[in-house]
């Protein structure tokens, strides 16, 4: 393969030397040698298309400038074009390991978004089987010990919120790919944000604190995906209890700001 895109460079630059021999003065040809060197810089590395940027710089300062310069009044500036546009042929070389750089990172970005995707998936069902385990002993058991059912309990918190964890994981692999999807549907949000609470009430009983839920009776029926609004949800109950001392009161409070929506 590196054999073939050399051949192929040498000859685009064949064909980009006799185009300048021909037309150059009246073409312009200095950008055409730019093919060349971005194709041997992208395949072959900064080496050769370092290599191949000098060579350019003396094919151009040999087929335009050095004709014309016993007849010119101030050789140097047909040096100095010389060495600006080898100066251009260097930065063509810069521009195709950017380049380069960029697409090896978006592939490193979709392997780990596949990655994250797939292991997501697996810990979901994980959850899901942990959750039906959880609730086979608790129905098979009438009577719990007080122990038995704090400790239930304890894992039913924990496993909501490894359920969360793997879910927001999901959401950003989905983030990455470009393949999350909206989903709107309308949604009770009073009942809805009593039910995310609700599914903090273990961490919060945990960390001593006070869970004040300031909602409204009425239902604020919204249109939304819930499965976005439980993320968000989640995330700053998540921090509130996270964040606030140990004794303190985390306030949930729901309002309808404007009353035409």
């Amino acid at each position: 393969m590196r054999q073939l895109l050399s051949a192929l460079a040498a000859l685009m630059f064949v064909v980009v030397l006799y185009i300048d021999y021909q037309f150059g003065t009246e073409l312009g040809s200095s950008l055409l040698y730019a093919g060349p060197i971005f194709i041997v810089s992208f395949y072959l590395g900064s080496t050769a298309g370092c290599v191949l940027a000098a060579l350019s710089g003396i094919a151009w300062f040999v087929l335009n400038a050095l004709p014309i310069m016993p007849q010119a009044s101030h050789p140097f500036i047909l040096v100095w074009n010389a060495l600006m546009r080898t100066g251009f042929f260097l930065l063509t070389v810069s521009l195709a390991r950017v380049y380069q750089h960029m697409r090896e990172a978006k592939k490193i970005s979709e392997l780990k978004s596949q990655m994250l995707s797939l292991v997501s998936h697996d810990l979901n069902n994980f959850t899901t089987v942990m959750k039906m385990a959880l609730a086979i002993l608790e129905d098979t058991e009438e009577n719990p010990a007080p122990n038995r059912a704090m400790a239930y309990e304890a894992l039913a918190g924990n496993i909501e919120k490894t359920a969360n964890t793997v879910r927001a994981f999901l959401d950003m692999a989905r983030l990455e790919s470009g393949s999350f999807e909206l989903s709107p549907q309308r949604v009770m949000l009073r009942d809805f944000t009593r039910k995310i609470a609700d599914g903090y009430s273990f961490a919060v009983k945990k960390k001593g604190l006070t869970l004040d839920l300031d909602i409204p009776e009425r239902t604020l029926p919204v249109r939304g995906d819930p499965a976005v609004l439980a993320m968000v949800m989640g995330n700053l109950l998540s921090n509130a209890i996270k964040y606030t001392p140990q004794g303190g009161l985390v306030t949930v409070r729901l309002r309808r700001v404007d009353e035409d929506l």
